[in-house]
């Protein structure tokens, strides 16, 4: 339902997990039935995805391998270039480490996945003034920020960073994007959308949480005030046009 309501052109999914392209656009076919098909794009990434209406092909290797303690590691990462109404578009759905604090062993690994994922596309976008990046998805940043700044830094279409949206939520100042009502923990924002600022502007953004919204507006869209507890995360919807 809550796909349904924000009736999405792109879909960037994280902890989905053992899916095949083929099952998620069997999923989505049946359930968000469009004119034309879904296509999704995974990597051996676990449980991350791209899934798009318009067309597009894979991007990058089938895995982001790095070594920061010297066995492999495979990054939670998949691409795929889209052909969208704003130009080519590299997008990238991410799933950085859990867990830990600043300074220590998930926050260094949550940076070198970071850079592995800056380095993949560095080597892999053949025409950067013409292709805009967009990567979203789970940062997990309970540590400190700096894995943002690190998996954004160059990858503008002119060399510059990528910029990050402050997406707010509805009817609220708050950026929280995680919420359990059973954990100790505060709701937090661990999700994050880096994007090319050279190439896009955004039209709006907003973290979507029906609970948030009057009845009427949830009647009209047909949703219900829990149905945003599937998961403990809330998507971030972003709109965006060519510069």
């Amino acid at each position: 339902r809550m796909l349904r309501a924000m009736d999405p052109d792109i879909v960037c999914i994280q902890e989905w997990y053992d899916q095949t392209p083929a099952t998620l656009e069997e999923w989505f076919n049946r359930e968000l039935p469009i004119a034309g098909t879904w296509r999704a794009f995974t990597s051996q990434g676990r449980g991350v995805a791209v899934v798009t209406r318009f067309d597009a092909t894979g991007f990058g290797p089938d895995a982001i391998t790095i070594s920061p303690e010297g066995s492999d590691r495979t990054v939670r990462s998949a691409s795929a270039m889209v052909d969208t109404p704003a130009g080519s578009m590299v997008v990238t759905s991410v799933h950085l480490k859990c867990c830990g604090a600043y300074g220590g062993r998930e926050d260094m690994l949550r940076m070198a996945e970071a850079e592995g994922i800056v380095a993949m596309h560095q080597s892999q976008i053949e025409d950067p003034a013409s292709t805009a990046v967009v990567i979203a998805g789970d940062y997990n940043l309970v540590g400190g920020t700096e894995p943002l700044g690190v998996i954004s830094a160059g990858l503008d279409s002119d060399g510059s960073d990528l910029s990050i949206i402050e997406a707010r939520g509805l009817a609220t100042p708050a950026m929280y994007t995680w919420t359990e009502p059973t954990s100790s923990f505060l709701p937090g924002r661990l999700d994050y959308v880096a994007f090319a600022d050279a190439r896009l502007d955004v039209e709006r953004a907003f973290v979507f949480d029906p609970a948030r919204l009057d009845a009427p507006s949830r009647v009209a869209l047909n949703l219900q005030p829990t149905d945003a507890a599937a998961s403990d995360h809330r998507p971030i919807v972003v709109d965006f046009r060519a510069r």
